[in-house]
């Protein structure tokens, strides 16, 4: 389980944060942290559909794009973005990084899925994204974070069934022992007593699985659609 005043990092894109407020001191109203953004840093414009996101300049300059409009965030300034609300940052300095709180409210599973997309990163099984690279890893954490966050560039409909289609793989990674929180990440177990595996393992397996899975898929719409003719 996260604490407060604990700092994780992320190895491949030099970001780190320390907790302020856990999901658990705040009985899941909010989640506080304390965030370090590397000289150059962006996240893409994005919206959260259920969630306020408050940011707080700490040091250095922050800047982004909240609903169109274009700001810049110095020391001691606030911002608030209500749920659904389109927005993006950076840190626009070559040589400095950017410090800044920010709250999530309510909280959800953003702690958790920052702690385990962080702890995959750093065991090399992570994209610089913060994307498994196993499949199987992929489709349980997205079945874990639906509808938490969506980018703009893509129409919100479509990213909802390419994200249902993921999941449907999910069940078969949880069978294997995949999850969405792991005890070493910090993060309390699930579904304690079941075989965990190691993330990188299994690649055969996750193959055979996916590629049956697909096959057997196609074929039920096949016959279906033989015998709606």
């Amino acid at each position: 389980m996260a604490r407060r005043g604990e700092t994780i990092e992320n190895p491949l894109s030099g970001e780190r944060m320390t907790f302020l407020k856990t999901t658990a001191d705040t009985n899941g109203q909010s989640f506080e942290f304390e965030f370090h953004a590397p000289p150059g840093w962006t996240v893409s414009e994005h919206i959260h559909p259920r969630q306020e996101e408050r940011t707080q300049m700490l040091s250095g300059t922050l800047d982004g794009h909240v609903a169109g409009e274009g700001i810049s965030l110095s020391p001691g300034e606030v911002r608030v973005v209500p749920p659904g609300i389109a927005h993006a940052w950076q840190n626009p300095s070559d040589e400095e990084e950017a410090r800044f709180s920010v709250t999530f409210s309510p909280a959800l599973n953003m702690e958790s899925g920052f702690e385990t997309a962080w702890g995959l990163a750093r065991d090399g099984k992570a994209t610089k994204a913060g994307v498994p690279k196993n499949l199987l890893q992929l489709a349980v954490l997205a079945g874990e974070h639906k509808d938490e966050a969506y980018l703009t560039g893509l129409p919100i409909p479509v990213q909802k069934a390419l994200m249902d289609t993921i999941t449907l793989f999910a069940p078969v990674g949880r069978m294997l022992g995949y999850r969405a929180r792991y005890p070493e990440y910090s993060c309390p177990a699930e579904s304690p007593g079941r075989a965990e595996v190691d993330p990188t393992q299994a690649s055969g397996i996750t193959r055979g699985v996916i590629v049956s899975t697909v096959i057997a898929f196609l074929l039920v719409l096949f016959l279906l659609r033989r015998r709606s003719r």
